[in-house]
């Protein structure tokens, strides 16, 4: 039997994107190269629950667990939150990271994207 060996990264990206109905976390390398991804309903939740607070805190604990599994050690994480969504959110899952002993979150960055389309056309003059 072959033992495998730790990979050990320093820095790694905690992603949270919150759809219309859905949460979705991903975890990467500071490449962006994609180690772990998870959502909620990978975690049987449904309807309006999948897009709570606690759901999130559960979403990124299930990622965590899973990178630890396949014996991937980050020493800095960034966390980034993308979208439209609560600070309460946010504020849960750092609770969540401290509570699973992961106190090395050096940076919290919120990209909040809004479509914008531009201006309204100018009205065409009528003669």
């Amino acid at each position: 039997m072959r033992i495998k060996k730790e990979k050990i990264y320093n820095f790694g990206f905690i992603k949270v994107k919150p759809t219309v109905n859905n949460i979705f976390i991903t975890l990467t390398d500071f490449h962006g190269n994609v180690l772990v991804t998870t959502h909620s309903g990978l975690l049987k939740f449904t309807g309006a629950k999948k897009r709570t607070a606690w759901v999130g805190t559960q979403v990124v604990q299930h990622g965590i667990l899973r990178l630890r599994k396949l014996q991937i050690q980050v020493r800095f994480w960034i966390l980034e939150v993308r979208g439209q969504l609560k600070k309460s959110l946010t504020k849960h899952i750092v609770k969540k990271l401290v509570a699973m002993n992961i106190r090395n979150v050096i940076f919290i960055r919120r990209l909040v994207i809004k479509a914008h389309n531009g201006l309204r056309p100018k009205k065409k003059r009528r003669l």
